[in-house]
């Protein structure tokens, strides 16, 4: 059986100067974020080289807690309270908001991309991830595993990890059921249950 090259690519710090030759990850982040690909990479580096070595339900902890990080960090407590309650912020809590989850949704593709585990879909974990990428091509294996197994387990799943509910919810901002889903696994995830 032949070796994936890409598994090894986050074994190697990234470039400073442009794109590591032949990298999936740095070629989807400059393909989507441009000028700010590097800041997405690092990130995404160093969450790939925490989480290489370990199972699903681990690695969904590590990227909670990213997740959470990161609103905490780019979000107004106003911007995360409006988010939770479904009130519309202001515009500029607006736009954090939009910011916060094309952000983390990129990190989390680099993330994929990294391990070489884009398309890799066997449990509800794996599944969320690529269905937070916001990538159409990174998210249909994920559909697919999920019309084949069903989707019931993604809500116990998002009800222990909030960083993952609440990015969520900043993905579907409507009343639709995933966002009705994303409210009650955060609440959920916040009060331990």
């Amino acid at each position: 059986m032949p070796m994936d090259m890409r598994r090894l690519s986050c074994h190697c710090q990234p470039a400073e100067e442009g794109a590591p030759a032949g990298d999936p990850a740095a070629v989807w982040l400059i393909e989507r974020a441009g000028e700010g690909w590097r800041e997405l990479y690092a990130d995404g580096w160093a969450l790939a080289e925490r989480l290489r070595f370990l199972p699903w339900p681990e690695r969904l902890q590590i990227l909670s807690a990213f997740c959470w990080q990161q609103a905490q960090e780019m979000l107004s407590p106003e911007a995360i309270t409006g988010m939770v309650n479904r009130r519309s912020a202001d515009p500029q809590g607006e736009d954090a908001v939009r910011r916060y989850a094309a952000r983390t949704s990129a990190v989390m593709a680099a993330v994929l991309l990294l391990l070489g585990e884009e398309g890799r879909v066997f449990s509800h974990a794996s599944a969320l991830v690529h269905l937070f990428t916001g990538d159409p091509d990174l998210q249909r294996p994920a559909l697919d595993w999920l019309a084949a197994s069903g989707s019931d387990g993604l809500h116990p799943l998002l009800a222990r990890l909030p960083g993952l509910a609440f990015l969520c919810l900043c993905l579907y901002t409507n009343d639709s059921a995933e966002s009705f889903m994303a409210r009650d696994a955060f609440f959920a995830a916040l009060q331990g249950e």
